[in-house]
């Protein structure tokens, strides 16, 4: 979903996100050189030109936010990082790590190109944004699929436009879509995401690729996958929220392995 209303909303969460990784872990980007993966848009990116020695970002060409580009960032294959040896003093990367394959040469990539000292920092989703998202699938579909049929209608009632064929198959196709529940990353599938997406699993797998996990902080933000509360919710009460229904993201400081200690 890359509208420019998602995008938007999906802005807003991010910077947030962002003031919040600083907030925690600020020391380890300011003056420094910074590699981000996955930079999307470039939205975060831009936001940390003013903080960092100097910004790099990439990104596979497939990527859904590659029409929305604010920021230069530099498309990849997604497996070899196109910088020499020792070039970062920090990796940085948001919501990306669910979308590494096991075994996956990035992991030992992000070791090659980060110096001495340096360190990585990872947003990632938890197993209750996991939780949340399942739980608001069908609420959300339902909503998208009266949006479909009545356009001109917020309620979803009212004389919508005649149902054309075209019309009709994507209606067949969106109630299909509504049945099943899809994993958001690449391992597992939407059930075993609710123990992948546990802090617990995070660390195992980075320590499995050779990365010590320092620090693991709750952002304190809720939100699902899905779009249907959208901008209804400000910032403020999003952190209100987390308090009881969980943060959807934590914030991940990983240094490699063998220099740690």
């Amino acid at each position: 979903m890359t509208s420019p209303e998602w995008i938007a909303h999906i802005q807003t969460l991010r910077a947030e996100e962002l003031e919040r990784v600083l907030k925690h872990y600020g020391r380890w980007f300011r003056g420094k050189d910074l590699l981000e993966l996955g930079s999307g848009s470039g939205f975060q990116l831009k936001l940390l030109f003013s903080i960092c020695r100097s910004v790099a970002g990439l990104d596979i060409p497939t990527s859904g936010y590659r029409e929305h580009r604010i920021a230069e960032v530099m498309e990849y294959d997604g497996k070899h990082i196109p910088f020499p040896d020792a070039s970062f003093d920090i990796i940085f990367s948001s919501h990306v790590l669910q979308y590494l394959a096991p075994q996956h040469e990035l992991y030992g990539e992000m070791h090659r190109v980060l110096r001495p000292g340096g360190v990585a920092v990872h947003v990632v989703p938890t197993a209750l944004w996991r939780f949340w998202s399942s739980v608001l699938h069908y609420p959300a579909k339902a909503q998208l699929i009266l949006r479909k049929l009545f356009p001109g209608s917020s309620a979803g009632a009212g004389s919508g436009s005649p149902r054309t064929p075209a019309k009709s198959g994507r209606l067949r196709r969106a109630l299909v879509n509504t049945l099943l529940l899809h994993r958001h990353g690449v391992q597992g599938n939407w059930f075993t995401e609710h123990f992948i997406f546990h802090s617990r699993s995070w660390r195992r797998r980075l320590a499995r690729y050779g990365w010590t996990v320092e620090r693991i902080v709750p952002l304190e933000l809720w939100y699902s996958g899905h779009g249907m509360i959208g901008r209804r919710f400000t910032v403020g009460g999003r952190s209100r929220i987390a308090r009881i229904l969980g943060s959807s993201a934590i914030t991940i400081l990983a240094r490699p392995a063998q220099t740690v200690g």
